[in-house]
């Protein structure tokens, strides 16, 4: 066991992480960049678009509140936001326009930077790869306790914060790409900041002893956070959406400014580098497989991870690559710079592999790489099982984080998971697989209500909402997203903060950010022309830099390759110049998310008397602007059905009526149905009413005669 540090020095260590992260880092990103990047095109939100829930409702106007990242104090709060109304429908509403570079902070990454050289955080040292400067023995995960063991412990319902005595400014966040080390401390960080309102805890250790960050995130409350709704943010949990880390950060910070806006009956929980493992490959590489680094033996030969990619022709780059075979799927365009698929009697056939050799002879092309499992399809839910994939891992939730996540959301009332992640630029629902997608075709009516709100705020033209399996171009059996709502019936919804279309020039033809494709998923044509739309966004926006056009490569072992590809830091995570438009309404969209939490009341209750029997009628109202529950549901869900409970007295009887009344989920705004009880009480009666059920907490009213 580490040694005991005293509390002093630990909140000493608070102010100079707050300071080097914050207000003097800040500071000094300013005085040393060079000319500011200009705000990418067409990143304002129009001026017609809603810029609130409520707004979009009624008709109103509102402007949310400037996102200066630096003095946000619990002292001081921050200005108030627009409150929410029910998400029910969108009106012809004018706010004044709010644009993404009006949001950003004032110190930009300077554009001429690569994202080897984008500096990570404030305050970083200036090396890409190394963690910010710490005193030496002082944990990462520090909490806001001193109790042994406390390093690794979940925050404790009711513990008494910190002193906000020791709040200080909270960590200033500018767009760019940190390492786990750094986000570490940002994290940290922000904990000392505001530790009335903020908690940090490890949601989980990986295999090999690394901690994964995550916050908690409520105002003060009667009820302690393990028993409000809550939403559970997730950032990268693919590996391979370094952006989706950096967006669950961006979401996190606006949350802890406007803390004391937060309704007390909610509780948010971020983990911004769920996949810390493959995050750290993603930043070091500009890509990654998504796999945690567990060995694992993809071909079954009896070694562990012996045929992963080379860089064959030494350009510094691991690329795809191209096998002469008979049994390929792909050829040569009319353009030789392009492949598509291949059509029968193609003369020149090719397989498409990653870039490298046959290290173990076996014929096949890096089939054993390093890692893994992938954590976002390490669920129990739709698996075809390891011996058709090993990435899924040997067992559902075999994985520590995967398994955490399972718990966490099992322990409490999540009423909405959000997964920030995926290179579609759009919202995908569950659907991993056909029968999922399926299932969830009963709430299609809201998960496109908030998809065009998704696209409001964020200023994409985007269609409709695809089910996984679409937006992602393959079926993705076991997929977190698709758990989420089956096994815990929460509103659970992939928001890719990056994709060929996030970027526009004003000059070109309007499309949809996540493009629609005409062919099936899974089908070799849909990736030609996802490929297609990511080409038309490299000439629009980087002068067709990020594609490296196929050419014939010797492998030395008599045979020859075509290597190409789009380079790191295009299609999956963008480069750092791009990340601040990527990131550009999302914490918007998470914050009015929270705002239209459903939330209960007892609209109207009567109690008359006729002789020695009482008459109890009543009516409820959601007064969110989410339903009380998904409309589509499975057995093994957690969510309870919406009820409502007559709660009598030791001299009580119920004559008439069921002493619990089940109701169909509750739509924003909706009346419940006239609820009627007979009563055989002494004067005077009083009874009670009980409401909960859904994603609601519960309610109780008090009926007097």
């Amino acid at each position: 066991m580490g040694s005991q540090r005293a509390k002093p020095d630990r909140w000493d260590l608070g102010r100079a992480l707050v300071a080097a992260f914050g207000v003097l880092g800040a500071a000094q990103a300013r005085a040393q960049a060079p000319t500011p990047v200009q705000a990418p095109v067409n990143a304002g939100a129009p001026a017609s678009a809603p810029t609130t829930l409520a707004a979009a409702q009624a008709g109103g106007s509102a402007a949310t509140a400037g996102g200066d990242v630096t003095q946000a104090t619990s002292a001081a709060p921050a200005p108030a936001m627009a409150p929410s109304a029910p998400l029910a429908q969108d009106a012809g509403a004018t706010p004044a326009a709010q644009t993404p570079a009006a949001q950003a902070p004032a110190a930009q990454a300077p554009a001429e930077q690569t994202p080897a050289e984008q500096t990570p955080a404030e305050g970083a040292s200036g090396t890409p790869g190394a963690p910010s400067a710490a005193p030496q023995g002082t944990p990462a995960g520090a909490q806001s306790t001193d109790q042994p063991g406390a390093q690794n412990a979940a925050p404790q319902p009711g513990a008494p914060p910190p002193s906000a005595a020791s709040a200080l400014p909270l960590p200033a966040y500018r767009p760019g790409y940190r390492s786990v080390s750094e986000a570490t401390l940002w994290c940290d960080a922000l904990e000392i900041a505001a530790p009335e309102f903020v908690r940090r805890f490890d949601l989980a250790t990986t295999r090999d002893g690394r901690a994964t960050p995550a916050l908690e995130i409520a105002a003060p409350g009667p009820l302690p956070p393990a028993e409000r709704s809550t939403l559970l943010v997730i950032g990268a949990l693919d590996g391979r959406s370094l952006v989706g880390a950096e967006a669950a950060l961006a979401v996190a910070r606006e949350l802890a400014a406007n803390a004391r806006e937060l309704r007390p009956d909610l509780c948010v929980i971020v983990a911004p580098f769920a996949n810390v493992e493959a995050l750290d490959v993603c930043r070091r590489d500009g890509r990654s497989e998504g796999r945690t680094l567990r060995p694992v033996d993809d071909d079954r030969d009896g070694a562990l991870d012996e045929d992963g990619p080379d860089d064959v022709d030494d350009d510094g780059l691991i690329l795809e690559m191209l096998v002469e075979s008979p049994h390929g799927t792909w050829a040569f365009a009319e353009d030789p710079r392009w492949v598509v698929p291949a059509q029968p009697g193609a003369g020149r056939r090719f397989l498409r592999v990653r870039e490298g050799r046959d290290d173990d002879g076996d014929g096949l092309y890096n089939e054993d790489g390093p890692g893994g499992v992938d954590l976002d399809r390490n669920f129990p839910v739709g698996r075809v099982g390891p011996w058709l994939d090993t990435s899924v891992g040997a067992l559902p939730l075999s994985e520590p984080v995967a398994r955490a996540l399972a718990e966490l959301t099992r322990t409490r009332r999540v009423f909405a998971t959000l997964l920030l992640q995926g290179a579609h630029g759009g919202v995908a629902t569950p659907g991993g697989i056909p029968a999922i997608e399926s299932w969830s075709a009963a709430d299609r009516s809201l998960y496109e209500h908030l998809g065009a709100r998704f696209s409001q705020l964020t200023a994409r033209e985007l269609g409709p909402p695809s089910a996984l399996r679409v937006a992602r171009g393959v079926d993705a059996p076991g997929a977190a997203l698709d758990w989420f709502a089956v096994s815990c019936g929460a509103l659970a919804l992939e928001l890719a903060p990056w994709g060929a279309g996030v970027e526009r020039a004003p000059a070109s033809p309007t499309t949809p950010a996540r493009f629609e494709l005409r062919d099936p998923p899974g089908d070799e044509r849909w990736r030609a022309q996802a490929e297609r739309e990511w080409a038309r966004w490299l000439d629009e926006q980087r002068d067709g830099m990020g594609y490296v056009a196929w050419r014939p490569v010797d492998l030395r072992d008599g045979r020859a390759v075509w290597v190409g590809g789009f380079e790191p830091w295009t299609v999956e995570t963008p480069p750092a110049t791009s990340v601040e438009r990527a990131l550009a309404g999302l914490p918007e969209f998470v914050r009015e998310l929270c705002d239209g939490a459903p939330r209960l009341e007892f609209a109207s209750t009567a109690l008359t008397r006729s002789a020695g029997v009482v008459r109890v009628r009543a009516t409820l109202r959601n007064l969110g602007a989410l339903p009380t529950s998904l409309r589509a549901s499975a057995a093994s869900s957690l969510v309870e059905p919406l009820r409502v409970e007559l709660v009598l007295g030791p001299e009580q009887r119920l004559l008439a009526g069921p002493a619990a009344v089940r109701l169909d989920p509750l739509a924003p705004g909706e009346l419940s149905r006239e609820l009627e009880w007979l009563v055989l009480a002494p004067a005077p009666a009083t009874l009670a009413l009980r409401a909960r059920g859904g994603w609601c907490a519960a309610l109780e009213r008090e009926v007097r005669e």
